[in-house]
């Protein structure tokens, strides 16, 4: 099939791939200007790692043109979403970081090189977040017009890499349980007692339905037994609710810790890792919505048929008995 991505739409993903690598410098500069100012907020460096996520995302759109494949729009629509969510955080941070440095920069004896690289962080950031956004609903929109009912090659094509998605689901779900205990097991020490969040420990609990989720989900597809469609539906459903939970409590564990870093420092790695399994809810989010609207179409289909075939059942039985 082939899939209209726009004139310009490589274009738009070089571009992003450039101010990708031009928020990581301009992150790198600001944490090395900005270590010597209390409490500045770009100590923790998100401009660095969050950059990360917008260069993936890139990549991805990029790969996607060269070779369209459904598999590709919907990563490529995951990766746009989880990088906008990210450059959001760090647009937040810097404007918070700005209008601090404004308010108490003299006192602070901030220079003007450290105001610079932060606004055009800041600038970078904003555009950036802007392209991921458009990204993220054009692919968006491209995968909607894929899952048609009214195709069914394209739906066919869906359904192929229920199993890919499956496996991906426990992975990153294994990975933000084995980063959620020792976060959690930190956060009962000192001086964590104002970050209660970080204590839930809703990487480990929620996780676990996007574990089994897409457990059911990689064993299905080869066997495609009624039964587990249909339980494979219902925990996506689950499995959504309790990943949109996760990504709250994870990202106001962030938020808290990051609060009081500038008091505690040791808190930064901790609120980086809280960020790390903010991302993986998002991921974990975005699978099991897809795994619950793959499987839901499937149970559909499967209901559709049982209908039919009781049906003709009906009718055959009540043409034997005009024939008796």
């Amino acid at each position: 099939m082939k899939y209209q991505f726009g004139a310009h739409a490589r274009t738009i993903a070089i571009f992003q791939l450039l101010l990708s690598l031009l928020c990581f410098v301009f992150g790198v500069l600001t944490k090395v200007y900005g270590n010597d100012v209390p409490y500045l907020m770009d100590t923790v460096a998100p401009g660095i790692w969050c950059s990360v996520f917008a260069f993936a995302a890139a990549w991805k759109v990029l790969s996607t043109i060269n070779k369209p494949t459904y598999t590709k729009l919907f990563w490529s629509n995951v990766t746009n979403w989880t990088a906008s969510f990210f450059q959001f955080f760090v647009v937040a941070i810097q404007v918070y970081t700005l209008t601090h440095l404004l308010i108490v920069g003299k006192d602070l004896q901030t220079t003007f090189v450290t105001y610079a690289f932060i606004s055009v962080g800041l600038v970078t950031s904003f555009i950036l977040l802007l392209i991921c956004v458009y990204n993220a609903k054009k692919f968006g929109r491209l995968c909607s017009n894929a899952n048609s009912s009214d195709n069914p090659e394209n739906y066919n094509d869906m359904t192929a890499i229920s199993a890919d998605t499956g496996a991906t689901l426990v992975k990153i779900s294994v990975l933000a349980i084995v980063l959620s205990i020792p976060a959690v097991y930190i956060a009962y020490g000192e001086p964590y007692e104002y970050t209660y969040l970080a204590r839930v420990g809703a990487g480990i609990w929620c996780s676990v339905m996007s574990l089994v989720a897409g457990a059911l989900c990689y064993k299905s597809v080869p066997t495609k037994n009624n039964a587990q469609i249909t339980a494979t539906f219902a925990f996506g459903i689950i499995a959504s609710v309790f990943a949109t939970c996760e990504l709250g409590v994870e990202v106001g564990a962030a938020v808290q810790c990051l609060m009081y870093q500038g008091e505690y420092p040791e808190m930064q790695t901790t609120f980086q890792v809280h960020m790390i399994v903010s991302a993986c809810a998002m991921y974990q989010l975005a699978l099991s919505i897809f795994i619950a609207v793959t499987y839901g179409k499937m149970n559909e289909a499967m209901l559709a048929k049982i209908k039919q075939y009781m049906s003709n059942y009906k009718q055959k039985i009540g043409e034997y008995q005009l024939a008796a």
